[in-house]
């Protein structure tokens, strides 16, 4: 009987102690989040910097940042990283996306990203209801691909309709902890 009750205790220890896709997700995006948008915009005001233009050091208290609420999906999108990993001769990673592993939420829980720096985090649908010094530009995620040991985190960064770029980031899992191993850019505008 005893045997029994510890080969259940360590069933639910492996199980509850694995990391689902969602969480897997908050926590690559609060890793990675200040690498993903930089630090510049702390001085410019701007995620997107102007070649040639001169940083302004403008005194700027609070920096905004715009994160769609809703992750985006599109097939287009998805082509161009099948593609890519392709290209890059990533077996791996073309499974990952040919498998479909794309998570199943559609929100974002904008007060889970913790890691975020001296930004402020704002819903985009919210924007006229804030105060902020500098509106710095827009970060929208697309369903990401998650699995147990791989990782593909796709987001764009925008200021406005015509000034932005889309990348993919891809990750590995190395002892319990997510490493970039490659970034791809899938389109500038």
């Amino acid at each position: 009987m005893k045997l029994k009750s510890y080969f259940i205790g360590l069933i639910f220890c492996l199980t509850g102690c694995s990391e689902n896709p969602k969480q897997s997700f908050y926590n690559l995006v609060n890793q990675n989040f200040l690498n993903f948008v930089d630090t510049t915009a702390y001085k410019t005001g701007r995620l997107i910097q102007i070649p040639n233009e001169l940083i302004n050091n403008l005194n700027l208290d609070k920096v905004c940042i715009l994160v769609d609420a809703a992750f985006t999906s599109s097939k287009e999108l998805n082509k161009s990283v099948l593609t890519m990993v392709c290209q890059e001769n990533l077996k791996e990673f073309e499974d990952l996306v040919l498998s479909g592993k794309e998570l199943n939420f559609d929100t974002i829980d904008i007060s889970r990203i913790n890691k975020k720096g001296k930004y402020a985090l704002v819903n985009s649908r919210l924007a006229k209801e804030i105060s902020c010094s500098a509106i710095a530009g827009k970060i929208t995620f697309y369903k990401p691909y998650i699995a147990q040991s791989k990782a593909i985190i796709i987001f764009s960064i925008s200021e406005s309709s015509k000034s932005g770029y889309t990348n993919c980031w891809l990750f590995k899992k190395y002892n319990g902890n997510w490493e970039n191993i490659k970034t791809i850019e899938i389109e500038r505008w």
